[in-house]
């Protein structure tokens, strides 16, 4: 049984005892949910989203809050710009939430019945706890027409990469089996499925997101643990779209 828990939002922390820590590079998002639905041009919105993975009896929490910013620069293309606070919270210790902060600058490209997009963007963080990340990924969204109620399916690929570790030591909830753990680069898959309620102008979305990691390069540097070579974890998601006009 493999456990994460410094978190999608920097990397593994400490796990259960009998389970084997490890760490992931995450992207520069956690919950993407971009809506094909964009606003005219010269015009913006804002969303706002939270998202948790939370197993607060089997292993860590992890949250995330955020913000993202669209602007339609040209017809069809809408440039965006967002912002998010992670930290993981590990039920099995008494440490406190280790945590990170991201930011991704990235693009729209709809098609003209703003039914599905094309997306792309690039990123980084910063976890006191294990260093820096770049992080890029490309992907695609489809939406519904119903004016009240849209589902939303994303797709996406990303690579994820340090750029200064901090190698850091865990153990058990008994300060055991310690474990010296890195930032490792690796490949992710994300889909994302979602339900955006109300008009376009002022929408509520709620969903799930699942991710997928392959690591190129050994997460644990030495200790009572074996390297992963692919771990993934699930999260679920709620945001609220606004126009500024």
């Amino acid at each position: 049984m493999r456990l994460a828990a410094v978190a999608a939002a920097a990397a593994a922390a400490a796990a259960l005892a009998g389970c084997s820590p490890f760490a992931v590079t995450p992207p520069a998002r956690t919950f993407a949910l971009d809506s094909p639905i964009t606003p005219p041009v010269g015009h913006g919105d804002v969303q706002l989203d939270i998202a948790s993975s939370g197993q607060p009896i089997f292993g860590p929490t992890i949250d995330s809050a955020g913000g993202q910013l669209r602007t339609t620069i040209a017809p069809n293309t809408t440039i965006v710009a967002g912002a998010e606070r992670m930290s993981v919270e590990n039920a099995s210790d008494q440490q406190a939430a280790s945590w990170a902060y991201a930011g991704r600058v990235g693009a729209v490209l709809a098609t003209d019945d703003h039914r599905a997009a094309f997306t792309f963007g690039a990123g980084g963080g910063t976890a006191p706890a294990a260093g820096s990340w770049g992080s890029i990924d490309f992907g695609g969204v489809v939406t519904g027409k119903n004016h009240w109620i849209r589902p939303l399916l994303a797709l996406s690929v990303g690579y994820n990469a340090p750029l200064s570790r901090r190698p850091f030591t865990i153990t058990d909830s008994d300060g055991e089996d310690p474990v010296t753990l890195q930032l490792p680069s690796d490949i992710m898959v994300r889909v994302d499925f979602g339900l955006e309620l109300g008009p376009p102008r002022c929408a509520l979305i709620a969903g799930v997101s699942g991710v997928h990691f392959w690591m190129l390069e050994p997460d644990v540097i030495s200790g009572n643990g074996d390297p992963s070579t692919d771990e993934g974890f699930m999260m679920l998601g709620l945001a609220t779209r606004i126009s500024l006009d």
